[in-house]
């Protein structure tokens, strides 16, 4: 992809006309960009590499629950951990069919490995977590540590 601009001859030096050397500039810039991007306008060119799960998280009174959707995988693809206030799911989404006889335009499914990680706000009861795979979605669901609310107290203080 090759942009050009309308030329015309410019009156004086680039000093006398600052906007040109702006615009140079700015050919520069696009040039560069430009010779990453396919020529063919039909290619993929989502520059996201791999695949990454969408991800729900809601909170209830006495727990978060994780949602991801992870369409074509099982729960054999996925690993989960929890640690000190992490949640991280890895996996990896692989390609199953080859035809090697077709010609692909454009492939919109996206596969390779992926990794994310949350933070939670609350400490998490870890030993309590639970996760289940159903229909291509997985749903966690972390229980919130008790909090100990503790009471205000009024401090005597003392002389001398």
């Amino acid at each position: 992809m090759m942009l050009t601009r309308w030329r015309r001859n410019p009156v004086g030096s680039v000093g006398e006309r600052p906007f040109f050397s702006l615009w140079e500039d700015m050919d520069r810039l696009f040039e560069e960009v430009s010779k990453g991007l396919p020529s063919n306008p039909l290619a993929h060119t989502d520059r996201t590499a791999g695949f990454s799960p969408r991800l729900d998280i809601s909170e209830e009174k006495d727990r978060y629950t994780l949602t991801a959707e992870l369409p074509g995988m099982n729960e054999n693809h996925v690993e989960i951990s929890y640690d000190d206030g992490f949640l991280t799911l890895k996996g990896e989404k692989k390609t199953e069919v080859e035809n090697k006889d077709a010609q692909y335009h454009r492939i919109e499914r996206s596969f390779g490995k992926f990794e994310r990680t949350i933070q939670l706000p609350q400490e998490i009861e870890s030993e309590k977590i639970e996760a289940r795979f159903r229909h291509g979605v997985l749903t966690v669901s972390l229980p919130k540590a008790k909090v100990v609310e503790k009471a205000a107290k009024k401090i005597e203080i003392k002389a001398g």
